[in-house]
């Protein structure tokens, strides 16, 4: 059996490299491909897998190059990793889906929507990074977070040995333990491909977002200092269709019953009773 109840754990060949996925929820529900955060893998958004059998949902989530099992890619951009998904995707005979990003997977949800948007019905991003490089970006930001994003932008060396510790320390810390199988499986090809994931969002997100045609819903937390509000409403105002919706108490983390709302919005009912 798949771990965590997954409906599938498998890899897949695009270009010749790679990409390993899980697939969860309703098989034959409606397609959502997710993104996850950074440290994650496919077996990530947690959150998101909760509530997708219950609302019909069809949830298939990959790891990004040289992150769990897909092949490395030091080239890599925001574009060409959602340029290889959305072929996958295809390849999984999937030919309409909505997306799901959170955290570090908010630019490659943004991303998949543009260059894929006659597949793409409908976009939410959970807590997303947004544009690193504009000013005033980090305001509201904690020290940490600050001294890490302004690391990540010089280069993946820069973040290898951060990423090291938390690797390390995830079993230590009183995290779920499929949070700390997340982390481990995230950082098995090595912490310089996590940071590597830091530093493109941070250097090379080349997502014209006036491409992103597909309406999309911004889900934020006021109180975020991890990712600051500021950086949704900043792409909020710049996405042709979107809609920013504010928790006023909640941080980086989310309430997993909001993932009902989330999912609605994305065109998946209920198909059993919640609980």
């Amino acid at each position: 059996m798949a771990r965590f109840g997954a409906l599938r754990d498998a890899t897949t060949i695009v270009d010749g490299a790679t990409l390993a996925f899980a697939e969860w929820g309703a098989a034959d529900g409606r397609a959502v491909v997710g993104w996850h955060g950074n440290p994650g893998s496919r077996f990530g958004l947690g959150w998101a897998r909760e509530w997708a059998a219950a609302c019909g949902v069809h949830l298939v989530i990959f790891d990004r190059p040289g992150m769990g099992g897909s092949e490395p890619d030091p080239s890599r951009s925001v574009t060409s990793t959602a340029r290889r998904v959305t072929r996958a995707v295809a390849d999984l005979g999937i030919t309409r889906f909505a997306v799901l990003g959170n955290s570090s997977g908010g630019p490659y949800a943004l991303a998949c929507a543009a260059v894929a948007p006659a597949a793409v019905g409908r976009v939410a991003i959970v807590a997303g990074v947004g544009v690193m490089s504009e000013t005033a970006a980090h305001d509201g930001m904690s020290e940490e977070n600050d001294r890490f994003w302004s690391q990540a932008s010089v280069g993946p060396s820069a973040t290898t040995g951060t990423f090291d510790r938390i690797i390390g320390d995830a079993p230590m810390i009183g995290l779920h333990p499929e949070k700390v199988a997340d982390i481990a499986e995230a950082g098995r090809q090595g912490a310089f491909n996590l940071a590597l994931d830091a530093h493109v969002i941070t250097a090379r997100w080349d997502v014209e977002l006036t491409d992103v045609t597909a309406p999309v819903d911004l889900w934020h937390g006021a109180v975020d200092d991890d990712v600051p509000l500021i950086q949704a409403q900043r792409l909020a105002g710049r996405l042709p269709q979107a809609t920013l919706h504010v928790w006023p108490n909640r941080g980086h983390d989310m309430p997993p019953e909001a993932m009902l709302e989330v999912y609605a919005l994305l065109g998946c009912e209920p198909t059993t009773p919640t609980r």
